[in-house]
């Protein structure tokens, strides 16, 4: 392995001028990523939620996971208009 000898005021003026590039990228406004704000909905989704115990909760996660491999708001979504559909309340 061979030491490159570099003189000291050379690495001064490098340190210098990457502490100068580092100064002005830092205060210039670069613009680096197109970001959009998110626009709230004027009428959220409606949510239906229901309190349970823990026992309820257990068994209607069973449900949904291991007998209708579905997420727990599928599964609830389902069952709600499966109901509605049921009492000929739902309407396309």
């Amino acid at each position: 392995m061979h030491n490159l000898l570099i003189p000291k005021n050379l690495v001064d003026a490098i340190v210098l001028q990457l502490k100068k590039e580092y100064r002005e990228l830092s205060c210039s406004r670069i613009k680096i990523i197109d970001l959009e704000r998110s626009i709230r909905k004027v009428i959220p989704d409606p949510i239906i939620a229901c309190k349970v115990s823990r026992e309820t909760q257990k068994a209607f996660d069973q449900l949904a996971e291991k007998t209708y491999r579905f997420t727990r708001d599928e599964l609830l979504r389902a069952c709600v208009l499966d109901c509605l559909k049921r009492h000929g309340e739902v309407t396309k």
